[in-house]
């Protein structure tokens, strides 16, 4: 785990935080803002099937409610119009619903480039990966598709404050382990 995170340090200074200043620099606020709710819909849209897993009614309906507002009036997600109009957006992921049913996390893991998870939220990967690539594919064109976990990547790395190493902590490692595992059980119990 140690050596990962190392690399993921590396990965991450070299390569991804140089590719989302360059992004940040070329493409002008408004459409980063676009392009980030375009794909904040598909992963509304994933919660929206983990919330069905789940078997919450309250969480199906506002997800329900943002993808179909957000897709049709939101223009294919690229205007959040949910957020605006007052609802709600819970997030959740096939981990979360593992964890609902009583899946223990496992052992802690930090997966390359990925980051911070436990065995339960590496497993939860596949499915949450499966239903947006299918979604993806019945709405996007096929080069479009080829692109867009590159953008996808890049866009979620933007929206992210955390960088390696400047915690100021010693401990760094074990303060993220820690944090992560109490960030995960707070999500599930929500």
């Amino acid at each position: 785990n140690r050596r990962v995170y190392n690399f993921n340090y590396h990965f991450d200074r070299y390569v991804f935080l140089p590719v989302v200043r360059g992004w940040k620099a070329v493409v002008p606020r408004f459409a980063r803002v676009g392009i980030h709710n375009f794909f904040n819909n598909f992963r509304d849209a994933r919660t929206l099937v983990n919330s069905i897993l789940q078997l919450s009614p309250s969480k199906t309906i506002q997800s329900t409610g943002r993808v179909l507002v957000n897709s049709t009036v939101g223009i294919f997600g690229f205007i959040d119009v949910a957020t605006d109009a007052g609802i709600p957006r819970p997030v959740e992921d096939f981990g979360q619903t593992l964890g609902h049913w009583g899946a223990s996390p496992g052992p802690y893991l930090v997966l390359p480039i990925l980051g911070p998870s436990n065995l339960r939220d590496g497993l939860g990967l596949i499915p949450d990966l499966y239903v947006l690539t299918e979604l993806q594919r019945e709405v996007l064109t096929t080069p479009v598709r080829r692109v867009i976990w590159l953008f996808d990547a890049v866009d979620t790395r933007a929206y992210l404050p955390f960088r390696y190493y400047e915690t100021g902590s010693a401990f760094e490692y074990e303060t993220l382990r820690w944090m992560y595992g109490v960030k995960r059980e707070l999500d599930i119990a929500k």
